[in-house]
């Protein structure tokens, strides 16, 4: 995961998080068309969150990654830590 430094914002510099788009992007789509593509099973909920069993949610747009139950998100983010988390919880190969 690399980041770019995008023009100052209150004068600090905004930093954009990037993903590698080898797996699939940040649309909606292509993360949809992936995950069929490998069988997995979710469930497309309220505007641009995808939910897996074990209360597992990903929103492609910004790679967020949250478990139910977790005080907060995971740190880490996009398409490549999201098969990670599948994985992990046997959700995907």
């Amino acid at each position: 995961m690399g980041a770019q430094v995008i023009p100052f914002a209150f004068g600090k510099p905004a930093v954009k998080e990037t993903y590698s788009e080898e797996i699939f992007g940040n649309s909606m789509e292509e993360a949809e068309e992936y995950l069929r593509s490998r069988g997995v099973r979710y469930t497309r909920c309220q505007g641009n969150q995808l939910k897996f069993d074990q209360g597992i949610s990903y929103w492609p747009r910004k790679g967020t990654i949250y478990i139910d139950g977790a005080e907060k998100a995971d740190n880490e983010r996009g398409p490549e830590h999201l098969l990670d988390v599948l994985r992990k919880h046997r959700l995907v190969k």
